[in-house]
């Protein structure tokens, strides 16, 4: 970290402290994109497609009261969702994430976490949580009755929201749908437009059958 530097091509420091100041952010530039066979690649698709997700999800009508929540500072401690849990005390929570692909070469088979162009990812425990079994069962059950392509995540690296909420709420139930994405928290991280249609018709049929899951133990 100490030999690296941004060139912003200022004369010398009092020549840069015109333009920039300590703790300034800056970030790549790296533009959306569409190639090869229904690949994107863009930077934060974990995770500007779940938020994505759920700005179509709103569009729609369900039965039982459903609040989406676009929450902050996952990767620094998952703060944001446990204001959430704290705030809402939700029965269930369904959390909308990408994960880690690595099915790439010259990576072992077992570090596979998830495939790219195999369907949304079912997390059945990372290192921030663990999904409720009967959750998982009913979101699953969804996907193959209705024809949708998943898979479950293969390793146990990571976590997400569900951790913080699970930690803060009782007795909440969690689950994570994820999108396999390759190089993530990249500024191309890499994914499957099928895989994102695919995730966002499994939660929406979730959504739309949650009244039939029995939160009873």
């Amino acid at each position: 970290m100490d030999n690296m530097y941004i060139d912003i091509g200022a004369k010398d420091k009092s020549d840069a402290k015109k333009y920039v100041s300590k703790g300034d952010y800056i970030a790549f530039d790296s533009d959306y994109t569409e190639f090869g066979d229904g690949f994107v690649k863009a930077k934060a698709l974990d995770d500007r497609v779940g938020c994505a997700i759920m700005l179509e999800l709103i569009k729609n009508t369900y039965k039982n009261d459903i609040y989406f929540c676009f929450s902050t500072q996952e990767e620094v401690g998952l703060r944001g969702s446990r204001v959430i849990a704290h705030r809402l005390n939700a029965d269930i929570a369904i959390v909308l994430e990408s994960t880690t692909a690595a099915d790439v070469p010259f990576t072992d088979d077992y570090l596979h976490c998830s495939t790219v162009g195999e369907g949304p990812v079912i997390s059945i425990m990372d290192r921030a949580s663990y999904s409720n079994k009967r959750l998982n069962r009913f979101v699953c059950d969804i996907a193959e009755n209705n024809n949708i392509k998943y898979q479950f995540k293969r390793t146990i690296n990571g976590g997400n929201d569900a951790g913080g909420i699970q930690a803060t709420s009782s007795p909440v139930r969690v689950c994570a749908i994820s999108l396999p994405c390759r190089y993530i928290h990249s500024p191309v991280s890499t994914a499957k437009l099928s895989d994102i249609n695919a995730m966002y018709i499994l939660t929406h049929n979730v959504a739309k059958n949650i009244d039939t899951f029995s939160i009873e133990v």
